[in-house]
């Protein structure tokens, strides 16, 4: 059975196994990502409440998902070098080693400028901002109205005046699209093959939210950005889309790009043309199929 590396792989099937008991065991230092002591007893309330919910969805399901992101929601977390807020329980994960492979290979210097497509609450966005200091940018684009206003609340709390955060979905042409809301936020998209719930739960539709769509060529010329350096894309299956809508940037510019996709053969069918080569990001301690790529000019 592969290392759970999640919550919500770790507790996908609503009972407790041996290796999720382990899991959780690993998990027990979450209550330390609070600021203050009445932070950190938010978070264990949370995290309780949440557990109790995935054990016994039948019964305490629904009620234990809003009662729990309502807690967590009010707790201000420590996570590396930023203080953040996030909407749900499982987003705890990203003070656990979150991704830690792709800085490996993410690199950003002092003075570059990074896109950040499907940005979520903040994560690369906040660090990244840090990294490239009050000479650098980082546009981070989010599509869901939920996770943009935190993602607004966190750049604030990091006091950070070199993010601009811009509430559409990066696509192939401008216009509109539903953007089905997933059981957990991070798994958001407006790709409706996408939301499958047979291949993972946490991708279960819960709703549907009318969102802006937009060529990113046509932003980054409205909010004249003349050096793109670092693009990360994670929008769960609009890959593809995304990347159409930003081939004169990246013709222009050529920028590295980091992307986490199940569909790389056709990311490089793109990029390929572009002169871009592709380099499998490696995931350790997983026996799943690698979906982290670079692409590098």
């Amino acid at each position: 059975m592969p290392k759970e590396q999640t919550f919500y792989t770790a507790l996908s099937h609503g009972h407790i196994p041996i290796p999720t008991i382990k899991y959780l065991a690993s998990r027990a230092v979450v209550p330390l990502f609070g600021r203050g002591v009445r932070d950190k007893l938010l978070i264990v309330l949370a995290c309780t409440v949440y557990f109790l919910g995935r054990c016994f969805p039948p019964l305490l399901g629904p009620a234990t998902s809003r009662l729990s992101s309502a807690l967590i929601r009010r707790a201000l977390l420590e996570m590396g070098s930023v203080r953040m807020k996030i909407p749900q329980v499982p987003l705890l994960d990203l003070g656990m080693d979150y991704e830690a492979q792709l800085w490996q290979y993410l690199l950003p210097r002092p003075g570059d400028v990074f896109l950040d497509v499907g940005a979520n609450v903040g994560w690369y966005s906040l660090h990244v901002a840090k990294m490239v200091g009050p000479e650098g940018l980082v546009l981070a684009i989010e599509p869901s109205p939920d996770s943009f206003a935190v993602l607004k609340e966190n750049i604030k709390l990091n006091h950070l005046s070199n993010v601009t955060a811009l509430n559409f979905a990066a696509w192939d042409r401008n216009g509109d699209l539903d953007l089905i809301l997933a059981t957990i936020c991070i798994a958001d998209t407006v790709k409706r093959d996408w939301a499958n719930p047979a291949e993972a739960w946490f991708r279960k539709p819960r709703g549907t939210v009318r969102v802006p769509a937009r060529r990113l060529d046509d932003v980054l010329q409205e909010q004249n950005v003349t050096r793109v350096d670092w693009v990360k894309i994670d929008v769960e299956g609009a890959e593809a889309e995304v990347l159409r809508g930003l081939r004169k940037t990246l013709m222009r510019f050529h920028p590295r790009i980091l992307v986490e996709s199940e569909r790389s053969e056709v990311l490089t069918s793109i990029l390929q043309p572009m002169g871009y080569q592709t380099l499998l990001i490696p995931e350790p301690a997983s026996a799943a199929p690698p979906n982290y790529f670079c692409y590098t000019p």
